[in-house]
């Protein structure tokens, strides 16, 4: 007597109901998934989900798109009825449609992964005067493998948690049909700070006027011919690491390596050459600048976890996580 073999299983749910993985299962799952689902195991609260595992990946590779759906399809379904249960939303709905992010995975970290796509379940249908904002970020590291520590967004200088262009420079995507114009291309700088008063501007939610937003609604400016500064300067700051950007010119105080390095960017985007020693007036300026920002801000409220560091031509720069 035979037994037939189980069918080949390709998509692993989790949420509060039931998890399918764990995080001994990175080589099925990818790194993304498998921690999900441990997180869910461990009670955490991270929102429902599902993850197609690598297996089908390969099977898209070897037998083409036609067949990984085929195999997928009817799992995939699963996945987002499961979902919606958890949710308490239904994928689609036009007043209140549930909204799905799609992440790319895979068993170890690479460069050139797929897009992430934000807005999964947003339609023609599914727009409404109080959530009409579509706003994607797209992160577009390439991470060198031999050595994590150095991401590398070439020809930008830098990468991920650092103060340089590689690490804050970065497409902003705004969407909204019938509001903003199509391939409209704003190059004044912005800031992720500036969601919220954007959103709240659309929402007609009014803020609270006893306290300072460094963002600003977008909308108004994004339809001028010659669009001017959105920001008279942007500030960052993290522990002992600040910067700030004020028309060509951008400083990075690295209090713990006790740097300080400006930088023209209208000539030198990649940020190659240190003009601090040459324009003391622009730094005093800068640094004032800084000063008087932080003065209105609150000590952080989360505790930092580690130093990162960051190594190129000009040695090691710290950038606290």
């Amino acid at each position: 007597m035979t037994t037939a073999a189980a069918a080949p299983k390709y998509v692993y749910v989790f949420g509060h109901a039931r998890t399918e993985g764990a995080a001994s299962m990175k080589n099925l799952l990818g790194g993304k998934g498998a921690n999900l689902a441990e997180m869910c195991r461990l009670g955490i609260p991270v929102p429902s989900g599902f993850t197609i595992s690598t297996e089908a990946c390969t099977v898209f590779t070897e037998q083409g798109r036609e067949a990984s759906l085929a195999l997928i399809r009817d799992e995939v379904l699963q996945g987002v009825a499961f979902v919606e249960g958890e949710m308490g939303k239904r994928f689609g709905n036009a007043d209140d449609p549930l909204l799905l992010s799609v992440r790319s995975g895979a068993r170890a970290s690479m460069p050139g992964m797929m897009d992430t796509i934000l807005n999964l379940g947003l339609n023609d249908g599914t727009y409404a005067p109080t959530k009409c904002l579509e706003v994607l970020r797209r992160f577009t590291e390439r991470t060198d493998l031999r050595n994590y520590s150095t991401p590398d967004n070439a020809p930008l200088r830098g990468g991920k948690f650092t103060n340089f262009e590689g690490g804050i420079n970065i497409p902003f995507l705004l969407k909204w049909k019938g509001h903003i114009p199509e391939g409209v291309v704003f190059n004044p700088p912005v800031s992720a700070l500036d969601v919220f008063a954007t959103a709240a501007a659309v929402a007609g939610s009014p803020l609270p006027t006893d306290r300072t937003y460094d963002g600003v609604d977008l909308l108004p400016h994004l339809g001028q011919a010659a669009p001017a500064e959105v920001h008279p300067a942007l500030y960052w700051r993290s522990m002992y690491t600040k910067a700030v950007r004020q028309g060509r010119y951008k400083l990075i105080r690295d209090e713990k390596a006790a740097r300080t390095v400006l930088f023209d960017l209208a000539a030198d985007k990649s940020e190659t050459t240190d003009l601090a020693a040459r324009s003391p007036a622009v730094v005093e300026e800068l640094l004032g600048k800084l000063s008087r920002w932080e003065a209105d801000l609150r000590s952080p409220l989360w505790p930092q976890v580690m130093d990162y560091h960051h190594r190129d031509r000009d040695g090691v720069y710290y950038f606290p996580l």
